[in-house]
């Protein structure tokens, strides 16, 4: 039971990573913040972690103003 945004990349103010130990080991968020101050975070699990780093690379190449932390 989740609920799906439509997040449009215009909209993106940031984005930045974490990394904190959960359930089922090591997890990498994503954060996005918007310019209206609202957040979203995507989790990436196991062999999926590696993925976080090419996800920030495409919203950063079809909005470079977005600032990647």
């Amino acid at each position: 039971g989740g609920i799906l945004h439509l997040i449009l990349l215009d909209q993106i103010g940031s984005v930045y990573d974490l990394a904190y130990a959960g359930t089922y080991g090591t997890v990498k968020t994503m954060v996005i913040e918007m310019k209206n101050g609202k957040r979203y975070k995507l989790e990436f699990f196991g062999r999926h972690k590696k993925e976080l780093s090419l996800v920030q690379a495409w919203i950063q190449k079809y909005n470079p103003n977005i600032m990647v932390q």
